[in-house]
């Protein structure tokens, strides 16, 4: 398991503007990345090559479980900001 490089910029004013849950979105997808990197540097144990389950300790089997649903959950947001991009008319116009 390693760590990544998470970019998640600030939503612009014309996204927020036609979908506002991007702002809490995007401070969560920077909290998930964060609590991945914070929890591999706390059991530097899962940084090793596949180990087997039985050779880890229970603290890095729970953060093994913890990163892999912040992944999950990360993943879930870049689908939903893809359906909202999918989805959005080109010229929608600011509801301001």
């Amino acid at each position: 398991m390693t760590s990544r490089r998470v970019t998640v910029g600030v939503p612009m004013l014309e996204e927020l503007g036609i979908a506002p849950e991007l702002a809490a979105l995007a401070i969560l997808e920077i909290t998930l990345a964060t609590t991945v990197n914070a929890l591999l540097l706390a059991q530097p144990e899962l940084l090793a090559r596949s180990p087997h389950e039985g050779e880890l300790s229970t603290p890095a089997l729970v953060a093994r479980g913890t990163i892999d649903r912040c992944l999950n959950l990360a993943t879930a947001i870049q689908r939903y900001r893809l359906a909202l991009t999918l989805e959005s008319p080109e010229d929608t116009l600011l509801p301001f």
